[in-house]
């Protein structure tokens, strides 16, 4: 089912005017600087112009921003105080966005956000040509009006997830390995969709899944690379797990309200997962489906420390499940996604409530 210009044209105002709340709300201005979210506590940030958060640590989308300016310079990149090379492996964004931008400093802030704009339209029509209906599912994913509003590289990585799977089910296979290639040097977790991929089809249909081994050979050589550079490879910085289920246990006994309803909306693939291992239902969606499950249950409570931590961490669980619903077109996944454009619509609604209120006081 082709995604009619019409739903193009409504995501793409619905987006811009949102963007344009949210600075008038938080920054004052329509300033599309805001949404970099650099804070005071690193000057260098803002230092070329970007609006800058008092009182504030700022959010991701500054480390991003950073990177940007300069992002073949690895020197540059170790300004950032905070894990620079567990920032700097993400490179495809930041680097996307300079040429887009091409190379002026002053222009990044938009080219971020069109970059995240583009990726969120390729991701509705990457995946209205994978399932009828349904196909604006990506765009309001919570974690991707999230990032999109906070300029991080969620949108893009979706996109090429999302491509890499297309392609594979379009036996296309090794552009399937060039997309999750790029989502690799976007975002490491690509291993959540390309792992279980690997897997099946190693014991499947071995001949397909040795191309797929081509975004693991350049993903080591890059995380090889950094290691010269940052000490050790970054992807083996971050700490994600814990015991299984404890982390979502936790994290709903602590957190706000949303990020409650999201960890309660992970009870949906949780029991499509069980019925899928019961039955022994097992093809190539049902097996990343099920590996993402396992993934979300075993997670570390601090990922879900706020809604849009916890939107985020969730991406690939909702992409695993949009490519489950493609594939089985099983309609017990709605009320995992559903709830996921809902809250974008909540958070969204939110901050035209909180432009107005500026306007009336």
């Amino acid at each position: 089912m082709r995604l009619k210009n019409t739903d193009k044209a409504a995501a793409l105002t619905f987006y811009l005017l949102i963007a344009l709340a949210y600075c008038i709300a938080y920054a004052g201005s329509p300033d599309l600087s805001a949404l970099i979210h650099a804070g005071d506590r690193y000057p260098y940030i803002g230092e070329d112009g970007a609006y800058v958060y008092p009182s504030s640590d700022g959010y991701d989308g500054q480390w991003y921003y950073h990177i940007a300016k300069d992002p073949l310079n690895v020197a540059h990149a170790k300004l950032i105080k905070e894990a620079p090379g567990y920032r700097y492996q993400r490179i495809l964004y930041p680097l996307l966005s300079y040429l887009v931008a091409l190379g002026d400093v002053s222009l990044l802030p938009y080219s971020m956000f069109a970059v995240n704009l583009a990726s969120v339209l390729l991701s509705a029509h990457i995946f209205s040509k994978m399932v009828k209906g349904y196909a604006l599912y990506p765009t309001f994913l919570a974690g991707v009006f999230t990032s999109t509003l906070l300029e991080l590289a969620e949108p893009l990585w979706v996109m090429l997830c999302l491509a890499a799977l297309y392609y594979l089910r379009q036996d296309r296979i090794w552009h399937s390995a060039l997309a999750f290639t790029f989502a690799f040097l976007t975002k490491e977790t690509t291993l959540y969709l390309l792992a279980p991929a690997v897997l099946y089809l190693s014991l499947r249909q071995r001949s397909r899944s040795l191309p797929l081994t081509l975004p693991f050979a350049v993903f080591g050589l890059w995380q090889l690379l950094l290691s010269t550079h940052f000490g050790k490879p970054p992807f083996l910085t971050s700490q994600r797990f814990g015991y299984t289920f404890l982390g979502l246990v936790d994290a709903f006994a602590q957190t706000d309200p949303l990020t409650k309803a999201f960890i309660v909306s992970c009870a949906v693939p949780l029991t499509v997962s069980v019925d899928i291992v019961r039955c022994k239902r097992f093809n190539l969606s049902s097996t990343i489906l099920v590996f993402n499950t396992l993934a979300v249950a075993s997670f570390h409570r601090g990922l879900f420390v706020d809604v849009f931590a916890s939107s985020r961490i969730l991406l690939p669980l909702a992409v695993a499940s949009l490519y489950y619903l493609a594939e089985t077109q099983d309609h017990r996944i709605h009320f995992f996604l559903f709830p996921q454009a809902l809250a974008s619509l909540a958070l969204a609604s939110y901050y035209v409530f909180k432009l107005v209120s500026l306007f009336i006081h």
